[in-house]
């Protein structure tokens, strides 16, 4: 396949690296062969950029029925990851953007981040909720953009298969979710009640606050209740990572709901 150098596509292509040219073009990249192999179709790809050393090595044509491959040398392609060992094949996507109108929300599980900034913990909540059985996670847009490289490879791909909603507002999305029955738990270093103590086996949104500054005080004022997870090996001021505290939560809404549908039995 020859090598095609067109300027403009492979400026817009690195601009993607960045939320101001994702919000831009309304578009992201995803990068590596699992991830691109592993996404639904319901995504849609404008085209595909290849490093000419991964097209030497690889057969091309199963991208062929998607969108067009474009082969540009291997230090212009080192230019559009932000990797510091480039896969080599990358995806350029058109955004999606969810709501809940789709989405079922009859004892669905939600699990929602408010100002989450680490794309690392926010992939991984995203992969989480996906393995839990999540109907949607629910993201603010003070935080961490879903469509950053970096969560969708923390995710391992999952961000493009589970609704990630970002909420302009947090607390209308906590009273909508309210409204449609779903109970609101918080991860709280101030809670007083665990999440082994509340009932998840119904509808239920679980909020997990800023790794710094943990949830506002506006969107606790919403929750039914705020969890704090047993710490008997840390001192006071200790905490957990977020993305951690909110996977526990999460296991022990699976947990509860395994035990309601086997009747009682573990």
């Amino acid at each position: 396949m020859a090598i095609e150098i067109n300027k403009n596509l492979v400026k817009d292509a690195r601009a993607l690296l960045n939320k101001k040219g994702r919000d831009a073009q309304k578009r992201f990249v995803v990068e590596g062969d699992k991830i691109i192999c592993e996404m639904p179709s319901d995504w849609t790809v404008c085209y595909y950029l290849c490093a000419e050393s991964y097209a030497k090595e690889n057969n091309l044509s199963v991208l062929a029925g998607r969108a067009e491959c474009i082969v540009v040398r291997d230090a212009i392609f080192e230019g559009l990851s932000d990797t510091k060992t480039p896969q080599g094949i990358a995806a350029v996507c058109e955004q999606k953007f969810f709501s809940f109108e789709k989405i079922i929300l009859e004892d669905a599980l939600i699990l929602f981040g408010e100002n989450l900034q680490d794309p690392g913990n926010v992939g991984a909540l995203i992969r989480t909720a996906a393995a839990a059985g999540a109907a949607a996670v629910l993201l603010t847009n003070d935080g961490c953009d879903p469509y950053n490289p970096k969560v969708i490879r923390a995710s391992a791909g999952y961000s493009l298969r589970l609704p990630v909603i970002v909420a302009e507002s947090s607390v209308k999305s906590v009273r909508f979710l309210k409204e449609n029955n779903l109970k609101i738990y918080a991860a709280h270093l101030n809670g007083n009640v665990t999440p082994y103590e509340v009932d998840m086996k119904k509808g239920c949104c679980i909020l997990v606050g800023n790794e710094a500054c943990g949830l506002t005080d506006e969107i606790c004022n919403e929750a039914d209740a705020l969890l704090k997870l047993p710490m008997p090996g840390a001192n006071k001021s200790g905490s957990l990572n977020a993305s951690v505290a909110g996977g526990i939560i999460l296991y022990e809404a699976v947990r509860q709901r395994m035990k309601k549908n086997t009747g009682g039995k573990q």
